[in-house]
């Protein structure tokens, strides 16, 4: 009997993320190196059993929209907003900073300065997901330095439009720079007031009318739908997908509704979104790492030394105490997974 690709690719890492994980926690480490390390091993630069990349991360991004959707459930809106200034502002500050040290660096070795530029880029933004994985599953999501942390990534993500036009543009400067980026950062405004007003005002409704109904099942689905539906609408803005379902819990939160919601996706979000780390683990080259180990090692550097005091000193400046501000700079010091 054949059986299909996806049953097949699926299977494939769940075994290896079931195993990698538990290896992890019986050595006292964090199920995520566990994942990565299961990921490498059935990816295609390492020997045995191998998956197919891009099969998995096209579940993975599912698992990632229900993995942010669930944490955006899990923050208070209001208390987010008392981060808002540090988030706004210094969020900004720590983007130019970054870029410009990392564009800095990229010169001294000498690359051009676009390419220097990009390579700064990479090294400002950080990773949404593994960053407030890390804070849930540490239990700090509310904590002062989690809402910091969150408050700058969520300025991150929303750089990735004008990032996304302005630096190919600097590349090749012919085409209308101020144009498309004006059409594009309208049209990601509409896309979010869209979620937002979709969060506050039909998707409480909605799931009001479908619990009434007394049927777990289509309660699920609607959850579901308005997970993905919401996720679709950011894509369309340019921004990700897990960007819009973490905006779509945060929204949702705030309802009567957000506590159930969190519950009834709970199975899907840790199932689906362990297929990203996964994904990540198979994407690893070792042996080009072994063979740039020079540069790995200054990109390693520049994001958890620079990137993190970087973060860290944004906090202090905004009078943040010594200890929370560490603590933010810290949760920061990944790669994003658009770099």
């Amino acid at each position: 009997m054949h059986v299909p690709e996806l049953v097949y690719e699926l299977v494939l890492a769940v075994i290896a993320a079931t195993i990698g994980g538990i290896a992890a926690r019986m050595l006292r480490q964090p199920a995520i190196v566990g994942y990565l390390a299961a990921g490498l091993a059935i990816g295609p630069y390492t020997p045995g059993p191998t998956g197919d990349v891009h099969q998995v991360q096209t579940l993975a991004e599912v698992g990632v929209a229900f993995l942010l959707f669930a944490i955006g459930t899990e923050v208070s809106l209001p208390k987010l907003r008392e981060v808002g200034r540090v988030a706004v502002f210094g969020g900004a500050l720590q983007l130019v900073v970054t870029i410009v040290l990392g564009a800095l660096v990229a010169r001294s070795l000498g690359y051009q300065p676009i390419a220097g530029l990009f390579f700064g880029s990479l090294i400002a933004l950080s990773s949404t997901v593994v960053a407030s994985r890390a804070l849930a599953d540490r239990g700090e999501l509310g904590s002062l330095h989690g809402r910091i942390a969150l408050g700058l990534l969520v300025v991150q993500d929303l750089s990735l439009v004008p990032l996304m036009i302005i630096l190919p543009a600097l590349a090749s400067p012919t085409d209308d720079v101020v144009g498309q980026l004006v059409f594009a950062l309208g049209k990601a405004i509409a896309i979010l007031v869209g979620v937002y007003l979709v969060g506050t005002r039909l998707a409480p409704w909605l799931l009001g009318r479908v619990a009434d109904l007394h049927s777990r099942e289509l309660f699920m689905l609607t959850v579901v739908g308005l997970t993905l539906g919401t996720a679709m609408l950011t894509a369309a803005a340019g921004l990700s997908l897990a960007f819009g379902a973490f905006l779509a819990g945060l929204v949702l939160a705030e309802s009567e509704w957000g506590h159930l919601v969190e519950t009834e996706i709970a199975p899907i979000r840790d199932v689906f979104a362990t297929l990203f780390f996964v994904s990540v683990g198979m994407l690893v080259d070792p042996f080009t790492l072994a063979r740039q180990w020079p540069l790995l090692l200054i990109v390693v550097a520049l994001a958890i030394i620079g990137k993190g005091l970087v973060s860290a000193a944004i906090a202090l400046l905004f009078g943040y105490p010594g200890r929370v501000a560490v603590l933010a700079g810290l949760s920061l010091v990944q790669i994003g997974e658009f770099s």
